[in-house]
């Protein structure tokens, strides 16, 4: 009986058998912010723990640490005006940063699912 070859045994375990990628410096987007270039790293260094990082996840990752970034804008702009708008007609209305930032919120959940960067994708 032919024995399964080394890459059958690391995928049959759970282990990609792709090269795994060595390029981490962020792109020039994402170094220009300082919450973007530490939600870069983190989101890095948690894949290469993981063994999952890939160069192909470059882009995943890059709009993780942008969304990251501007959740963190969002959040601190609606702790000024607590995301309500009186409009011109007297009625309260969800303001414009609170609707950017529930979308990109979400987006962002997205992403760190599809990264497995949540408690509930590691499992």
């Amino acid at each position: 009986m032919p024995r399964a070859s080394t890459e059958k045994v690391m995928a049959n375990e759970g282990y990609s058998v792709l090269a795994m990628g060595g390029d981490t410096k962020p792109p020039a987007i994402v170094a220009k912010n300082a919450v973007a270039k530490q939600a870069w790293f983190s989101a890095i260094n948690q894949l290469t723990k993981q063994n999952l990082y890939q160069d192909f996840d470059r882009h995943a990752v890059e709009r993780f640490a942008i969304l990251s970034a501007l959740c963190r804008k969002y959040e601190s702009e609606l702790m000024v005006n607590d995301g309500i708008q009186t409009t011109k007609s007297g009625y309260k209305a969800l303001s414009a940063e609170m609707s950017c930032f529930i979308k990109s919120c979400k987006e962002l959940n997205a992403i760190e699912k599809q990264l497995s960067l949540t408690p509930v994708a590691r499992q």
